[in-house]
């Protein structure tokens, strides 16, 4: 039975606001117009994403400091001059923290979804400051809780990310069903540690800096194709053995 749904917010709770700003570092380097040698751009990317830094969530001081030396261990592989530099960091800053608005219908889901007894949970690789932007959102008063990478230490599909957010959900891991517009790297850590993914179709227009087609979610058990919130939460209720909301007889 499902107990918790965790969103991978950015995309399914929120949007970006500006629908070209780029949703990962790809599309960020693209975005600058930057040519870089995209081998050792993609070193630095999977080196970055595999990191561990628990001891850098300890504080948001902290943390800028470890991004810093992140961003500089880049610099030193690839030479750039300030201003090319000032660029990038601000391409990478967005990718990882857009200026977001609220998607249609996610208070409704959310407290739809509160009202068949599910705990939600936003989980996200994202910056510092994810809390806040939900709040600012009025989403965080239908969420029981609000992870992101940069306060946990790890970045999903990493393992130790997923063990804080079963702590937050209260939940064994087959209890959770994780949410998310992505239909690879999520749905494939959610899988890993024994959890339900489900993919939502994705409603906001691609961005013009794309640099790859989305991979799609392998066929395989576990895996929930969902159009829209109300979809979802219609699925998560019949898993509960309840009435869809709005279909009680």
């Amino acid at each position: 039975m499902i107990r918790a749904v965790v969103f991978d917010p950015v995309g399914t709770l929120a949007w970006r606001r500006d629908a070209n700003a780029p949703r990962d570092y790809d599309e960020a380097l693209a975005s600058t117009g930057l040519e870089l040698d995209p081998i050792v751009f993609g070193r630095w990317r999977h080196r970055l994403m595999g990191a561990a830094h628990p001891e850098a969530s300890a504080s948001r001081e902290a943390y800028e400091r470890w991004w810093a030396a992140r961003r500089a261990e880049l610099w030193d592989r690839v030479p750039l001059d300030p201003a090319a530099a000032a660029r990038l960091a601000a391409a990478l800053a967005v990718a990882d923290a857009p200026e977001l608005v609220a998607a249609p219908g996610a208070t409704d889901a959310l407290a739809a979804l509160a009202g068949l007894g599910v705990r939600t949970v936003a989980a996200g690789n994202a910056g510092w400051d994810l809390a806040d932007d939900l709040a600012a959102l009025g989403l965080t008063r239908g969420l029981d809780a609000v992870l992101t990478s940069a306060r946990v230490g790890w970045r999903k599909p990493h393992a130790p990310f997923y063990r804080a957010v079963f702590e937050a959900c209260g939940a064994r891991p087959a209890e959770l069903l994780l949410v998310s517009t992505d239909r690879g790297r999520d749905v494939v850590g959610a899988l890993a540690v024994g959890a339900a993914a489900a993919v939502l179709a994705p409603s906001e227009p691609p961005s013009r800096w794309a640099v790859e087609p989305r991979r799609v979610a392998p066929s395989r058990p576990g895996v929930l194709n969902v159009a829209s919130l109300d979809a979802l939460v219609a699925e998560v209720a019949v898993r509960r053995g309840l009435d869809p909301p709005g279909e009680a007889g």
